[in-house]
């Protein structure tokens, strides 16, 4: 910040220290910018998160031809490696699509993770069935069965009120 040379005097070490505090003031000044930039921008991304709109139709590419499944229509989606099998009424069409964004753009409202390879659509949803104390099954209105872990277990009882 500064250096003094001999011989000093008194005033030379008041200009030192007054540098050396100005250069303090100025870098706590700039760490506050930062951190006040760091929380807008976290809180601006907060805000979009919580606007973020969830998908209504899923789209079904093949050859040449695009159809769109409903949401509202699927009974409940199943994984299959690099697909996803998704079942509506009695019907099994395959998507190209990872479970994981299938998860994020679904309405956590209408859509619940059972397991790591099914998600359910909670208005299909008839019953839980125990096997046993560490097996729990998704009874689906049309009688399809879906893997409930344990895990998950409390979070889909509470969005179901139970």
């Amino acid at each position: 910040v500064d250096y003094i040379l001999k011989p000093y005097s008194q005033e030379r070490i008041h200009q030192a220290l007054n540098r050396v505090i100005d250069r303090l003031e100025k870098d706590f000044l700039i760490k506050k910018s930062k951190d006040y930039e760091n929380l807008l921008f976290a809180l601006s991304d907060s805000a979009q998160s919580q606007e973020k709109s969830f998908i209504k139709r899923i789209a079904v590419k093949s050859i040449g031809k695009t159809s769109f499944i409903d949401v509202e229509d699927i009974l409940f989606i199943e994984a299959a490696d690099q697909y996803v099998n998704v079942f509506v009424s009695n019907k099994k069409i395959v998507v190209r699509e990872s479970m994981e964004k299938l998860d994020k753009t679904l309405d956590p409202e209408e859509f619940f993770r059972t397991h790591r390879s099914y998600i359910v659509n909670l208005s299909q949803v008839e019953a839980i069935e125990n096997v046993d104390k560490h097996i729990s099954l998704v009874v689906l209105k049309n009688g399809e069965k879906v893997k409930l872990t344990n895990n998950r277990k409390p979070y889909f009882k509470e969005k179901m009120g139970i």
